[in-house]
């Protein structure tokens, strides 16, 4: 059923937003409903009734709930338990911000780009730190260090991700802040942190002949005839979605698994630098690199490398998992 859920999120969101987007929305209700479930019941009670608190909620979370499963309706979920709509919710809440980004189900176009005027950042779901495809380009343009301190809310738009992701935080824990505003917070809460975890999302690629501007975190870089780099990472853990029913029991999301050491203290910079180490030596590899100098687009991976691809995917998603539960545990209190 829980797999059903998921693919309920993917299906209701295809026919209104682009999907993508960071691991696309199936790993975003992945990671986030299987952080959900480490969760003590009664914190699982109090997120769930913030998100309720939602000033989208009837719009954006039952309302099209209702009508995918009325036009769905000989499909397994249409009765949902509790348990089941509870899932559900905190699984659409972490893709929320895609759906922002063009609020495609409203018809009426003025209120549709109200909407996205409000409620959509674009810059929150990445942050830029430089990787250079040669010494001779890091010598040549030295870019400056990526800024990770928190900005004051005039701009609050032109944060990065690891500043929306803390800023996020304060207004989740904020005692004078109203539910309904928490509500928006902890839905872009939910869905950076899995940004942060897909490395791609945390670096730019900067050459002076190839990318003088940055690769917009693979986005630049052509693969095939079709995709792009960040195309092909942001799918890493959909396509295991399509292809294996049970791939959201990914190693290291079971309910006991122990936290690393590491994973013990909240720490969005050192995540985001963590990842954006996995993009230098795991995308950007030497090789990908000397085919970059080359041609300029990379060729259409090969097995191996999908695998190994898929298993960094899972990784990172189990990772995200376990910091996701810490956090959110130590929010609630």
């Amino acid at each position: 059923m829980k797999n059903y859920l998921l693919g309920l999120i993917v299906s209701l969101l295809f026919g209104i937003a682009p999907l993508a987007h960071a691991w696309n929305d199936a790993g975003h209700a992945t990671i986030a409903v299987a952080a959900f479930e480490k969760l003590p019941v009664k914190i699982q009670r109090k997120f769930i009734l913030l998100l309720e608190a939602h000033p989208r909620f009837k719009e954006d979370f039952f309302d099209l709930k209702q009508q995918f499963l009325k036009a769905n309706s000989d499909g397994p979920g249409s009765n949902n338990t509790l348990s089941e709509n509870n899932l559900w919710l905190v699984a659409m809440a972490s893709a929320w911000p895609d759906l922002a980004r063009h609020f495609g189900h409203i018809k009426d176009r003025k209120e549709r780009d109200a909407l996205v005027e409000r409620y959509h950042r674009g810059r929150w779901h990445y942050v830029n730190h430089p990787l250079y495809l040669t010494l001779k380009d890091e010598k040549k343009l030295a870019i400056p260090a990526v800024s990770l301190g928190i900005k004051p809310p005039p701009l609050a738009k032109t944060m990065n991700l690891v500043q929306a992701l803390a800023y996020a935080e304060l207004k989740i824990s904020s005692p004078r802040l109203p539910a309904a505003r928490k509500a928006v917070y902890l839905c872009w809460w939910l869905h950076l942190m899995g940004d942060l975890h897909q490395p791609l999302h945390n670096v730019a690629m900067f050459s002076k002949k190839r990318f003088p501007k940055g690769d917009k975190g693979g986005n630049a870089i052509r693969v095939g005839k079709k995709k792009n780099l960040h195309q092909l990472w942001d799918g890493a853990i959909a396509r295991q979605f399509d292809e294996r029913p049970e791939f959201h029991e990914l190693p290291g999301m079971e309910a006991h698994t122990p936290l690393l050491s590491r994973d013990r203290t909240t720490n969005y910079s050192g995540w985001s630098f963590e990842s954006a180490r996995l993009a230098a030596n795991k995308i950007y590899s030497k090789p990908v690199r000397q085919l970059l100098l080359k041609k300029g687009r990379l060729v259409e991976p090969d097995p191996i490398q999908v695998t190994e691809r898929s298993a960094l995917a899972r990784h990172q998603a189990a990772v995200a998992v376990n910091r996701m539960a810490y956090v959110l545990n130590n929010i609630s209190k």
